[in-house]
């Protein structure tokens, strides 16, 4: 059926620039979107540092950082490439990528939980 949009966030930035976080799933039955809580520190984009400006694949991940109450139970997979997420600034795609399987942290001791999401990709 092809990827779903599963969880989604839209917030200003310092400079009033409106981000936009959606994760897609790739699935085979009809998901619900629901929305993210990102935390001050929302999303962390980092490239890998290589002097070679002409080189033509650069690689990066991103880390999404959220505040919930609940398990984000639809970000684990133990599948590659079942998760997809875009990251958008002023309606431009800003980066997309997918997940690694089973990488996905969370703290279960409190009520409010911060989940760190990271994703990897080829950019």
């Amino acid at each position: 059926m092809g990827y779903q949009l599963i969880y989604n966030s839209s917030f200003k930035d310092i400079d009033e620039n409106t981000i936009n976080i959606e994760i897609y799933r790739d699935s085979g039955g009809t998901l619900i979107a629901s929305e993210l809580l990102c935390s001050a520190d929302a999303v962390s984009i980092n490239y890998e540092s290589d002097d070679d400006v002409f080189k033509p694949i650069k690689c990066s991940d991103c880390q999404i950082n959220v505040l919930t109450t609940k398990v984000l139970a639809n970000l684990y997979t133990a599948l590659g490439n079942q998760i997809y997420c875009t990251i958008s600034k002023n309606g431009s795609l800003l980066w997309c990528g997918y997940s690694v399987p089973c990488l996905y942290s969370t703290d279960y001791n409190e009520a409010v939980s911060y989940t760190h999401l990271t994703l990897p990709t080829i950019a």
